[in-house]
C-alpha cells in the first residue's frame, strides 16, 4: 500500500484517557475520518486503527503516548509506504482555544512527538498543535498529571469547537499543503465567552 499522506491523531488509549488534554489529538483525526464518505476502507493495526481514503490514511493511535514509534514500524510491517505525515497532537504552550499548524521543531517534551521522530528519524512532518496549557504558568513537575486530566467544564465547549478547527486545519493540510494550512489557521482562536451561551 502507498499512500501520499497519513494523518495520525496522537493520544493514549481511549478507554482509560479518552476526554483528556492528552488525547485531542485523536479525538481530531476520529472526527475528521468520520466525515469520510463511501470508498474508505479500513486498516487496522495493534498500535492503531484508521481509515484509507484515495492516497490519504487517517490514523488514530492505541498504544500508549511514549509508543508512538510502534505505529511507524506497524505500517512499515505491513508494507505500507507513506511519504508525508501530519501529526495531530495537544500542545501545553498554547492555551486551550488556540492552534498552531508548523513543520518541524522541537517536541517540547511532547512524549508521542519525540518518540515519532525517532521512529520515523526525522522531525521535519507536519503538525496541527491543539492548545491544552493552563491560564496560569504551571510547575514541571505537576505538568504530566495535568495533560493526563479531563477538561473542566468552562473549557468543554471550547475544546469541542478546538476539535473540529483542528481536523479542518488537518484536512487544510492534506489537501492544500502545510503553507496554506498556517496561513489559515495560526491566527485561529475561540475565547470561552463565545460558545458559553
Amino acid at each position: 500500500m502507498n499512500f501520499e499522506w497519513v494523518a495520525l491523531g496522537l493520544g493514549n488509549p481511549k478507554d482509560r484517557y479518552g476526554g483528556t488534554r492528552h488525547n485531542v489529538g485523536s479525538e481530531a483525526v476520529e472526527w475528521l475520518a468520520s466525515g469520510l464518505g463511501g470508498g474508505f476502507w479500513w486498516v487496522k493495526g495493534k498500535h492503531f486503527q484508521g481509515k484509507a481514503s484515495g492516497t490519504t490514511l487517517y490514523a488514530v493511535q492505541r498504544c500508549f503516548m511514549n509508543e508512538s514509534l510502534l505505529i511507524v514500524e506497524e505500517l512499515q510491517q505491513l508494507g505500507v509506504n507513506v511519504s508525508q505525515w501530519c501529526v495531530v497532537h495537544d500542545e501545553l504552550a498554547l492555551p486551550v482555544g488556540r492552534l498552531r499548524v508548523s513543520r518541524g521543531g522541537g517536541a517540547a517534551g511532547h512524549r508521542g512527538v519525540e518518540a515519532l521522530a525517532w521512529g520515523l528519524k526525522s522531525d521535519a512532518f507536519a503538525r496541527v498543535r491543539i492548545g491544552v496549557g493552563p491560564s496560569s504558568e504551571l510547575d514541571r513537575s505537576r505538568m504530566k498529571d495535568f495533560v493526563l486530566s479531563p477538561f473542566t467544564e468552562t473549557e468543554r465547549p471550547v475544546v469541542k469547537r478546538m476539535i473540529q478547527a483542528a481536523a479542518a486545519a488537518a484536512l487544510s493540510v492534506l489537501q492544500e499543503g502545510v503553507d496554506r494550512a498556517m496561513d489559515r489557521f495560526n491566527g485561529w482562536t475561540i475565547q470561552t465567552e463565545e460558545v458559553s451561551s
